[in-house]
Parts: C-alpha cells; structure tokens; sequence
C-alpha cells in the first residue's frame, strides 16, 4: 500500500469512466465505437 502508483491509477481510472460517462451521451446507437487517446508529441512545427 505504500506504492504511490496505486492512487494514480485509480485517479486516472476515475477520470476515464467519467469521461466514458460524458462522452456517451454523443454516440449515435447502432455505430462502432472507439476511444483514441493519443500522447505523443508532435514534431517538426
């Protein structure tokens, strides 16, 4: 329990579910659906 990992985790878990919550309510029924997160950096701006 003395990881510091472990509230992390749970914090980022937290945020994505409501995220996930939020976001639902603009998917049309009946498609595929998809969630990207992407954190690479751009280069060459």
């Amino acid at each position: 329990m003395n990881d510091a990992r472990i509230n992390w985790q749970r914090m980022v878990l937290l945020v994505a579910v409501r995220l996930i919550q939020y976001l639902h309510q603009f998917v049309v029924s009946g498609r595929d659906q998809a969630f990207v997160i992407d954190d690479s950096l751009f280069s060459g701006w």
